[in-house]
């Protein structure tokens, strides 16, 4: 396969150098090795490294690896997966080590005695006395009498033999031991067996890796815990860490891009519906880095077959679940019909229907096991149809339409077809989230952090913020959330890296929303919200918060009772009523500003001086970028869109929009960037394609 086609394909393989240490691990990897070598090792040690499967045991094992090497440590590895039963696994054990210790002129005497030693522990209760039969034992061709002879001298005498040629080396050896809990559980006994029986060699490290539920689970036996029987012979334990969400979320998009870009086809992408798909079904499904692999291969196959034919989120989405959900993904082929009919005009449904709807969900439920919240995320983001049967809104058969239009999976007919068809993330960021979220509860503190980061460094760290999720607590809501809606107003517009970026709004509201979650009561809320206005510097950050916390459809999160958002939509209507010029000059969503007075149907009209600054400011606010992709390429082609409309609307007309963007001092040209470019083209006319 040419090298262009082979990285369409993503591949599970661990990182074998620092090169590739996309996750910057390799500093961890570097203390775990130097620790181990500053360990008493003269009566043998024994160390683990700790993770589930797909964590990046095996990438993390490579690093320690490199590391041992500069320091001139002999490394051994030996993978007990490669070998079947246990007879194989223990005669393979000694075999393997001492293969490897005789390519070294000063390790030859240790690993003659080594294998004279392993030779004691062949079983030999089934081996004929003659015949050909004789080389079955250990695979390995040994001579019985050699054996025999190795049994009468004892076990003892040869331990010491051993020992003695081990202590005078001049440094350790590492036994590296990898994929143990991809063992049967009697071979991952034999394994813990034969380390136990070596474990106080002088100058031996053992270097375990491992997913410690699944080998204490085997080592229970016989009334004895796995745990305990562990505990006798690890003495060191380390436990990977887990990667940062926000890193993986990275990975992901990253991934996805690549694979998007190496593909030639046409493909269809609402990005409005992404961010939803993403962080309630595909984000809690995808877990490890191998996860990612494995969830883009498949989309590798998928995608090519699909085409434009059916909604990319939605394609995600399913394969996510199909994936690592196999058995809800079955369920959900199953009940197709149930999924996607349309509702019989608007009145309830039967209560035949309704059962036959609710028995269909709670069978999906029942097969998404722990990730039953998984099924409910996908009624309300891709089979809207079904919402019907859980209490939900009623969608008819007039919205089959819109369905096939965009491709949706809602559609019986797209849904059908989809079914038919035959890290290199940056950890600095999180650090800096962290340092971030250590200061949110002090206003002072808080401010410094914010004051002493690059711009860039900023936005990327209030993005990680989103993956301390769950560790909020109520004392970070009035001195942190006034300082991240006061970044909205500040934070320069970035211009998207991928199309699968929110941007950092979006980040700053989940984050604001996760720590107003935390306070419990909507008493508490508004008690909170209304200490946190008069500190938010913008009409259009205040406008951020209160619609958040209200009713408002498909915005507010109902965070406080309905009388409550009133009264703060009054506020806010009556501070924009009464704002300053200046007020208006320092919104850089001014934009914002009135489409909320839109959404909230006020006859209020601002009044300021169309100064310069006003002209620049709406503009900007006004502003946004139309990302759209081809497969077979890695270009984003990128289009400037403006809210012309609403800004003729501002302006009273649209030759005094036009008299505004004209008269535009040359600097404020500059620094609108490509803002202005795009001002000039509708002042001339223009206007995209979808609206001619």
């Amino acid at each position: 396969m040419p090298a262009e086609d082979q990285s369409f394909v993503p591949s599970d393989n661990p990182i074998i150098s620092s090169g590739q240490d996309g996750y910057q691990r390799n500093n961890l990897a570097i203390g775990f090795a130097q620790h181990i070598m500053k360990i008493d090792c003269s009566q043998g040690l024994v160390a683990s490294i700790l993770a589930p499967w797909g964590y990046g045991k095996t990438s993390f094992l490579n690093l320690v690896k490199a590391e041992l090497a500069i320091q001139e440590i002999t490394t051994i590895e030996f993978n007990p997966w490669a070998f079947s039963g246990s007879d194989q696994l223990v005669s393979m054990f000694f075999s393997e080590l001492s293969a490897e210790l005789k390519m070294s002129e000063k390790l030859k005497d240790v690993a003659e005695r080594l294998e004279n030693y392993g030779e004691v522990f062949v079983k030999l209760d089934w081996v004929p006395f003659a015949g050909p039969s004789l080389k079955r034992i250990g695979g390995l061709g040994k001579s019985l009498s050699k054996i025999i002879a190795a049994r009468k001298r004892g076990t003892s005498s040869l331990r010491s033999e051993v020992s003695q040629k081990l202590q005078d080396l001049e440094k350790p050896i590492v036994v590296m031991l990898d994929d143990i809990d991809r063992l049967g559980s009697s071979e991952i006994r034999d394994i813990f067996k034969l380390i136990r029986l070596t474990a106080n060699f002088p100058n031996v490290i053992y270097v375990l890796a491992f997913d410690r539920a699944r080998v204490e689970k085997a080592l229970s036996q016989d009334g004895i815990e796995g745990r305990a029987y562990l505990e006798k012979i690890v003495q060191y334990g380390f436990d990977l860490p887990n990667i940062p969400r926000a890193a993986l979320d990275s990975f992901v998009f990253s991934e996805l891009d690549i694979l998007i870009g190496k593909s030639d086809i046409q493909f269809t992408f609402n990005e409005g519906i992404w961010v939803d798909i993403y962080f309630e079904i595909v984000q809690s499904l995808v877990r490890s880095p191998r996860d990612v692999k494995r969830f883009t291969m498949a989309l590798s196959q998928t995608l090519p077959s699909l085409g434009a034919s059916v909604e990319l989120s939605d394609v995600v989405a399913l394969e996510a679940v199909r994936v690592f959900l196999p058995d809800l993904f079955q369920k959900i082929s199953e009940q197709a019909k149930v999924l996607t009919s349309p509702a019989m005009g608007y009145s309830a449904p039967s209560k035949t229907e309704l059962d036959k709807g609710k028995a269909a969900i709670d069978q999906m439920k029942a097969a998404a096991g722990n990730h039953a919240d998984i099924v409910d995320a996908l009624l309300d983001r891709l089979f809207v149809y079904a919402l019907r049967y859980t209490g939900g809104s009623n969608y008819g058969n007039d919205w089959e339409g819109e369905f096939l239009r965009n491709k949706r999976v809602a559609s019986q007919r797209i849904f059908r077809f989809y079914l038919e068809r035959a890290l290199n993330p940056e950890l600095k960021s999180y650090q800096q989230a962290e340092i971030l979220f250590e200061a949110l509860n002090d206003e002072e503190q808080l401010q410094a952090v914010i004051e002493g980061m690059d711009v860039s460094d900023l936005e990327d760290a209030v993005k990680e913020l989103s993956s301390f999720k769950g560790q909020f607590v109520p004392s970070q809501a009035i001195p942190g959330i006034a300082a991240l809606l006061n970044l909205l107003n500040t934070l320069p517009k970035k211009p998207k890296q991928s199309l699968f970026d929110f941007g950092s709004s979006i980040h700053i509201t989940r984050v604001v929303l996760r720590i107003l979650e935390s306070l419990g009561t909507p008493e508490a809320v508004m008690e909170a919200v209304s200490e946190i206005l008069p500190r938010v510097q913008s009409l259009s950050s205040k406008l951020e918060l209160v619609e958040l916390v209200g009713h408002r459809e498909g915005v507010g999160q109902k965070l406080v009772t309905e009388g409550q958002a009133k009264i703060l939509e009054s506020e806010w209507l009556i501070a924009v009523e009464g704002a300053s010029q200046d007020a208006f000059e320092s919104d850089g969503n001014l934009i914002q500003v009135f489409y909320g007075l839109g959404r909230l149907e006020s006859t209020i009209e601002p009044v300021f001086n169309t100064t310069n600054t006003i002209v620049e400011n709406l503009l900007y606010s006004a502003y946004t970028e139309s990302l759209t992709q081809t497969f077979g390429t890695r270009r984003v082609k990128r289009e400037g869109r403006l809210d012309w409309d609403r800004l003729m609307k501002i302006f009273g007309s649209e030759e005094k929009l036009i008299r505004a963007i004209k008269d535009l001092a040359a600097e404020r040209q500059v620094r609108l960037g490509a803002v202005y470019p795009t001002a000039v083209k509708y002042s001339h006319g223009w206007r995209p394609e979808s609206f001619q």
